[in-house]
């Protein structure tokens, strides 16, 4: 990831896209599984770093949500909160923070909900919509 500008990912294509948006998730989770295990924040801040994977096994159960998202700038400003925030949590200025690191990642959890929940609503908005369709056809005299 180094060397990656941990916002934009416009200079990559094709598949190298696709790995470029899957580093921030995987790195976001590992500081979260790495908060957890060292008990700096309790289990519930694997909600973080799960979260894009739930987002991403749903879309295989709920075809509607597998749809691409239109280009969003609260998408990488949440981005920029949850690494801002998880960083100084395991930073040494986190640790010396102590009463200040749980609420800063309630704080990220919180945003990231919010903003999950207005992707999955504009989602369930864009579905296409099926035609009432009669279960058993009119039968003619």
């Amino acid at each position: 990831m180094a060397g990656n500008d941990p916002i934009d990912d416009a200079e990559h294509s094709g598949n190298q896209h696709r790995i470029g948006r899957e580093e921030k998730p995987a790195f976001i989770l590992l500081l979260c599984l790495a908060l957890w295990l060292h008990e700096l924040a309790p289990a519930w801040v694997m909600l973080i770093g799960l979260m894009r994977y739930g987002f991403l096994a749903a879309g295989c159960y709920l075809s509607w949500m597998a749809h691409d998202l239109p280009e969003r700038f609260r998408r990488k400003l949440v981005c920029v909160i949850q690494l801002a925030v998880l960083i100084f949590a395991i930073s040494p200025l986190g640790l010396a923070a102590d009463g200040w690191r749980e609420g800063l990642l309630a704080f990220a959890l919180l945003s990231l909900l919010l903003f999950f929940g207005a992707d999955v609503r504009w989602l369930y908005q864009q579905r296409p919509h099926v035609a009432s369709i009669p279960r058993y056809p009119r039968r003619t005299a």
